[in-house]
């Protein structure tokens, strides 16, 4: 995945294309600081690792952009919405709302979950199998309304 945000970088600077080169600067200096923090234990960031850096800064600017929406500035919501657009080209295909409830669903079924006290291995489950696929915020609030009747 490096390789791919490194070459999307050297394209976007090779083509001048302003909003690509400032997005892929920002991630591949958050991906630079996590080769710094796991260097001590001789480790280097994961496809999976880097698809959490990828989710943190989409999330990151999806909370900024209810606040550029409350207070009216159009400037920042295009340019979040734009940075939002560039680094979803890196994740997987998203699993749909409907998805998410059927394979919650079947995961009760198939396990026999009843309470509240098999949500982490839900989430775990969901974390190990659909890492990147998904947005957990929903998927936490669909598990604690299945379980909760």
């Amino acid at each position: 995945m490096q390789n791919k945000i490194l070459d999307e970088y050297k394209k976007a600077v090779k083509e001048n294309d302003f909003w690509r080169k400032k997005v892929l600067t920002t991630l591949r200096s958050e991906i630079k600081n996590m080769e710094i923090m796991l260097r001590p234990k001789n480790l280097t960031p994961t496809d999976a690792d880097i698809l959490c850096v990828i989710q943190k800064i989409i999330k990151q600017d999806k909370e900024a952009l209810g606040m550029f929406i409350e207070s009216g500035r159009q400037d920042l919501i295009d340019a979040t919405n734009t940075e939002i657009t560039i680094l979803e080209e890196f994740l997987p295909t998203q699993l749909t709302n409907d998805e998410i409830d059927n394979i919650i669903k079947q995961e009760i079924e198939n396990n026999s979950y009843s309470s509240m006290k098999d949500m982490g291995k839900l989430m775990g489950y969901f974390k190990n199998n659909y890492s990147g696929q998904c947005d957990m915020g929903y998927v936490s609030k669909k598990i604690k309304e299945m379980l909760n009747g």
